[in-house]
């Protein structure tokens, strides 16, 4: 599961209570082995995801992010998840990552036709998604360029640890078109890049320290936003790169 902060509020897939207690204002429900998940366990996940919906709506709090995973593969997937984000949740957007099973033939026009044809199909919003660490693939800047025009295309994710590429992305950005970072050792420097917020695992452990540092960011206080990033780093790196989902679990739990 991923946590998100963004400028437009807190957000966290975690622990629905706990996003509740943390004053966030959106969920992103779904994991990295979400394609591997039956159909049973996505309905669960979206129930769960839905009854959460229903007690943060009566907290004023008014944003559903979901994940919708490698569209070409999986398209009785696709048709569950379009089905229940249009009827049954009235989700706001879904996060759809990249293709990349034949790697040799992903180039920016593949990406392109691809993610233009999922914006088609949808009946929410788009985020693109770029997680090269799991996919082999990246993204192309300019292709991000060309889809940021499509109005079905909102924004993106970045989950890699390359701020340079996370800001060629964000120079693609616009008021329409939004980047969030992806990885909570490049949170800080993508905020100050431009990036509108970040989904991190951090969010969903650390979240008032992750607000934090929006904050401080947002208000120009960068020595108190970096000071911040110092101490997120090393727990970054533990639920990250090495030990993953394994370490996020163990965190939560501890957490109660």
């Amino acid at each position: 599961s991923s946590g998100a902060v963004t400028s437009r509020g807190r957000a966290s897939s975690s622990q629905p209570m706990f996003i509740l207690e943390s004053g966030m204002n959106s969920i992103m429900a779904g994991a990295e082995d979400l394609v591997l998940r039956e159909v049973a366990e996505l309905d669960c996940i979206l129930q769960q995801v839905s009854e959460a919906r229903s007690r943060l709506r009566a907290s004023s709090i008014d944003e559903l992010h979901l994940r919708e995973d490698e569209l070409e593969k999986l398209l009785d997937h696709y048709t569950f998840w379009r089905e229940k984000l249009a009827m049954e949740l009235g989700a706001d957007a879904v996060l759809v990552r990249t293709p990349a099973f034949f790697k040799n033939m992903m180039t920016a026009d593949v990406f392109v036709r691809h993610y233009v044809a999922v914006a088609e199909a949808s009946p929410v919003p788009v985020l693109l998604y770029n997680v090269t660490m799991y996919t082999g693939v990246t993204l192309p800047p300019d292709a991000v360029g060309l889809l940021a025009e499509h109005p079905n295309i909102v924004g993106m994710k970045e989950s890699g640890s390359d701020a340079s590429l996370l800001a060629d992305y964000i120079a693609r950005s616009s008021p329409e078109f939004f980047v969030l970072a992806g990885s909570g050792v490049t949170y800080f420097s993508g905020l100050v890049a431009g990036a509108e917020g970040a989904v991190i695992a951090l969010a969903g452990v650390v979240p008032d320290l992750c607000a934090d540092l929006l904050e401080h960011v947002g208000a120009g206080r960068i020595l108190e936003a970096r000071a911040i990033q110092r101490r997120l780093t090393p727990l970054a790196r533990t639920i990250g790169g090495l030990h993953g989902v394994p370490a996020l679990k163990a965190a939560l739990d501890l957490m109660g």
